[in-house]
């Protein structure tokens, strides 16, 4: 195949592989082995996958596979991880003489740097991009020869209230259209022109100002630009115009004086001002000095003031002054000065405010202080009043008794001099805070008072400022709360006891009263699955509960809060949060909760413990009815034998035309129903052998469709739907093929009048929140078998017992009571989990999760070869039954073998000892009298170690299983057993080496 290629694969340089239909490596060029980093002896027999993309499958859109499958050239662009490029790929076919495809040349082009080239243009283009269309300002492109609008951005279009940029001109949005043609004249005289303001034109006709910067292109063919609406500037300088000349109003009319100084003589005095001075206007003001009108006794501080001021010292810009007016009345004045500029030289301007009531009225605040301090001597807690810099200035009798100190004996002295420094230091750094922010402070503290008790303590502190609004100091008061904060710890400290062991506890807690919950715990939380703000003040108890359920619970209730009984212990349903129903546990008193009758209990989630109950009682029931079929199987399965033996010699005796067949065949095809129903016992006993195996899920489906086609009537339309991907289990295929069609069967029986029925398989993972959804399950992986019907659905009273054994809905003689037992039965043999949905009219869904095998495949049968007679084998049979044993003698003496008989295991061992040179194989029944099988098995390898044994039994799998035949070494046939398939178990037995 290489011969013609040679020569091509030397002369290019593009990576070339020559593959065989298996997608192995026959040949490669150098550019393939210095991509791959390998020698050609490394590559040739590799699969080109495994080489390339370091996979164990070809790569997804493979050229190869397509050109395989459906025959299509093509040519792909792929990533190839392990050697970090992109590639283009193609192949093409290798046929021989008839034209039948025997291998494919794949090349592939290097397109790496391509496509990273291309990647960066498109995303410096898309960056330019973004930024133009997301820029702040408004950006266009126009043609220079007829002013139309070839790009512009959103705000652009946004800015002239457009949405079409594609139809404009540039000429359309000029409130004057001479503007523009003095801006063209500019930008073609000077290339560009900056920040050119014009007023501009929106679609609607409302205008505005813009900033307008722009410039030809390289080609000059367009012109490029930039433009920024400016209106609120404009209209800011213009509200700036109109807010010198309001205030300007504003301060002829201002209720108070205001006057401005310069170098110490009036330059502008308003109404106000003139009017208080009563002169008749400002002109007689105006041009002289300030002490004009100033008290004397005034005039020297606020000269001070300017003189200071004036030389960059730091002076009160708040103080109080008196005036006296042309008539000699004394006027007081709290006045506020600032220095501003006045055309360009520094100026003071002076707002006064008339403050004589205020005066008058400290005068008569004066006056109460003394009264004042005759009603805080008389208080019971100690009250002080601190300078700013923290030095005491005044305290009640109180203070002097709680400290031991008189007023006068502290007065002067700070914190520090009548407490500890440990104390002190709080208490200092609380009161420089205060001083700094200013308002009211309370914090908690401690005092140690003279005989070195130590008190707890709250103080409560203000700050003060005098008449002239200068920091005045702070006044505190100290409430000693040494045996309320003792009892409040004692209260707290057994709150948080009982409290943590309700938030702590397994159980859920609440507390109810007035019909609402006013108290659960986190448990209760995690139970219902609501938050505490959604149940605690907002939910009644009954909201919580499934509806059938709701009765008990509102008894239990009324028993509790009528005083009818003392304590409650029951069980309900409710309802969670999620609408799954838990069940649940009560136990609960009546007590009195802030005065008034409530109910406290705890709630106990016994969904788990109730369903493992459950579990346990059909265990327990499964297992009664699994030990009585294991009793029946061994007499039965020795019956059938011979029935089914019996009818096989006979067929062979008779003519293929004999009438008689038939009658032979009606018996055959009862024996093997009986069959059939003594495995379905052993299933749902779990008793019965298991044939445990890989299988493929889809095999197993479409084994029951060709099954399922011949039997369902025409009114029922069948629908198979396969998994979407290969799934593999361990199991019984006889089993699975049972399960679903007794699923079936019932399926079929709940749509009388025809319908529709399906049948699915799938994969799914189970997980936590699966099982928490469900109730059952295990973490996993499973192949799920469902089927569907549109019958007539399952009361929700039968779901609780249709997979016990004998209980049926049917009338008697349509039915067993044994089928869903029986699908239970095999389920469980599977490991395996099985559900039902259903309502009644409304279908049912049977559902049935298999655990998905790990790591096996189904490996392929080998054809069944023609079966062959003896040629005069000698075989020894031990078989304590008399029918079971001459039917297998007569079986297989009219197939060419002799036979040596035992009719127990002691007699098959002396006859096997007696005649071991002769005997090519021993049939054993497991369980026989005096020695049982494995026991005969044991002694015969020790007489000849290569003595080949098959074990035969009636008898469910525990009982072989304590019997020893576990061993996967040793062959065993389950009875009942047909002549054909012993014929075929012993030819392949004495055939084997």
């Amino acid at each position: 195949m290489m011969g013609q290629w040679d020569g091509f694969l030397k002369a290019t340089l593009q990576p070339i592989l020559v593959l065989d239909t298996e997608f192995t490596i026959v040949a490669a060029n150098k550019r393939s082995q210095e991509i791959a980093g390998v020698t050609e002896d490394e590559l040739i027999g590799r699969k080109c996958y495994e080489v390339m993309h370091g996979t164990d499958e070809p790569a997804r859109g493979c050229p190869m596979h397509s050109l395989l499958t459906r025959g299509s050239l093509e040519t792909v662009e792929m990533e190839i991880e392990t050697i970090h490029g992109t590639f283009l790929v193609s192949c093409a076919p290798i046929v021989d003489a008839s034209g039948v495809p025997i291998g494919v040349v794949h090349v592939a082009t290097d397109v790496t740097e391509k496509k990273r080239a291309e990647e960066e243009l498109k995303e410096r283009e898309v960056k330019y991009r973004y930024l133009f269309e997301n820029s702040p300002a408004g950006m266009f492109r126009s043609s220079l020869a007829d002013g139309k609008i070839v790009d512009a951005n959103i705000t652009l279009s946004q800015m002239f209230g457009i949405e079409n940029s594609g139809d404009l001109h540039a000429g359309d949005f000029y409130a004057d259209p001479r503007e523009r043609r003095r801006l063209l004249k500019a930008i073609k005289r000077n290339k560009r022109v900056d920040r050119h303001e014009v007023l501009m034109a929106r679609r609607d006709g409302s205008v505005f100002w813009a900033l307008i910067s722009a410039r030809l292109d390289s080609r000059e063919h367009y012109i490029e630009g930039v433009v920024t609406d400016i209106t609120a500037q404009k209209e800011a300088q213009e509200a700036l115009r109109e807010s010198e000349e309001r205030y300007r109003v504003a301060i002829e009319n201002c209720n108070d004086c205001v006057a401005i100084f310069r170098d110490g003589v009036y330059v502008y005095a308003n109404q106000q001002y003139v009017q208080a001075v009563g002169v008749r206007d400002a002109g007689e003001i105006l041009g002289t000095g300030i002490g004009r009108f100033i008290h004397p006794d005034d005039y020297g501080r606020i000269e001070r003031y300017r003189r200071d001021r004036k030389a960059g010292k730091d002076v009160p810009a708040r103080y109080e002054l008196r005036i006296i007016d042309v008539k000699g009345k004394v006027i007081f004045f709290e006045a506020a000065v600032s220095v501003i500029t006045l055309k360009g030289e520094p100026a003071t301007l002076v707002f006064m405010r008339d403050i004589t009531k205020r005066v008058e009225v400290k005068k008569k605040l004066e006056e109460q202080v003394e009264f004042l301090q005759t009603f805080i001597d008389t208080m019971p807690n100690p009250i002080f009043i601190k300078d700013p810099k923290g030095r005491f200035i005044k305290c009640n009798r109180a203070f002097e008794e709680y400290y031991g100190a008189s007023c006068q004996t502290i007065r002067g002295k700070t914190v520090f001099d009548i407490e500890p420094a440990r104390e002190a230091k709080v208490h200092a750094s609380k009161d420089r805070e205060l001083m700094k922010g200013g308002g009211v402070i309370e914090y908690d503290g401690v005092v140690t008072d003279p005989s070195g008790r130590v008190h707890d303590v709250i103080i409560r502190k203000a700050a003060f400022h005098r008449p002239d609004g200068t920091p005045g100091g702070i006044v505190g008061v100290v409430i000693d709360i040494t045996e309320l904060k003792r009892a409040g710890e004692m209260l707290k400290e057994s709150e948080a006891k009982y409290r943590g062991v309700a938030e702590e506890s397994l159980a859920g807690f609440y507390i109810i009263q007035d019909g609402l919950f006013r108290y659960v715990n986190r448990r209760f939380c995690e139970i219902t699955g609501y938050g505490y703000d959604e149940i605690v003040d907002r939910m009644e108890p009954l909201d919580l509960v499934y509806g059938e359920d709701r009765a008990v619970v509102e008894e239990n209730l009324r028993k509790r809060f009528s005083g009818e009984t003392g304590s409650i212990h029951y069980r309900f349903r409710m309802t969670r949060k999620s609408g799954l129903v838990a069940r649940v546990e009560v136990l609960g008193s009546s007590f009195d909760y802030r005065g008034r009758p409530a109910a406290i209990g705890t709630l106990l989630d016994i969904t788990k413990e109730t369903i493992l109950e459950e579990q346990l009682q059909q265990a327990q029931k499964m297992e009664a009815i699994g030990q009585l079929a294991g009793g029946m199987a061994h007499d039965f399965n020795n019956i059938l034998t011979t029935i089914m033996g019996y009818c096989g010699l006979l067929q062979t005796e008779l003519d293929e035309d004999d009438p008689h067949q038939l009658y032979v065949e009606e018996i055959s095809m009862a024996s093997e129903k009986g069959a059939q129903l003594t495995s379905g016992l052993l299933a749902f006993g779990r008793k019965q052998v298991m044939e445990m195996k890989p299988q493929k899920l889809d095999d197993l489906v479409r084994g029951v469709q060709r099954l399922l086609e011949r039997l369902l009537p025409e009114d029922m339309r069948l629908e198979i739907r396969l998994p979407r991907e290969e799934c593999t289990i361990l199991a019984d295929a006889t089993q699975i093929y049972q399960l679903l069609m007794n699923l079936t069967t019932n399926s079929r029986d709940a749509m009388p009048d025809g319908g529709t029925l399906l049948i699915s398989a799938d994969v799914l993972s189970i997980d936590e929140d699966f099982i928490a959804a469900k109730g059952f399950g295990e973490v996993g992986d499973y192949a799920v078998l469902s089927v569907v019907d549109t019958g007539c659905g399952i009361d929700p009273r039968v779901q609780e017992k249709m997979f016990e054994p004998f209980f049926t809905t049917k009338e008697p003689g349509k039915g067993t009571g044994l089928g869903l037992s029986i699908v239970y039965g095999i389920v469980k043999q599977h490991s395996g989990f099985i559900d039902v949905c259903s309502s009644p009219g409304a279908g049912t869904t049977f559902t049935a999760y298999i655990p998905v095998a790990k790591g096996k495949r189904v490996r392929k049968r080998a054809g069944v070869q023609g079966m062959r007679g003896g040629s005069g084998e000698t075989i020894l049979i031990a078989e304590d039954n008399r029918s079971v044993r001459e039917l297998t003698r007569e079986v297989l003496r009219k197939a060419g073998y002799h036979m040596i008989e035992a009719v127990d295991g002691q007699e098959a061992i002396e006859r096997f000892t007696e005649f071991s040179h002769v005997i090519d194989l021993s049939i054993l029944d497991v369980v026989m009298p005096k020695r049982n099988g494995k026991q005969v098995y044991d002694e015969i390898i020790m007489v000849r170690p290569d003595a080949k044994v098959l074990f035969v039994s009636g008898y469910a799998a525990d009982v072989i299983t304590d019997k020893g035949i576990q061993d996967e070494s040793l062959e065993y046939l389950p009875k009942p057993v047909s002549p054909t398939l012993l014929l075929k178990k012993v030819r392949e037995l004495l055939d084997r080496k």
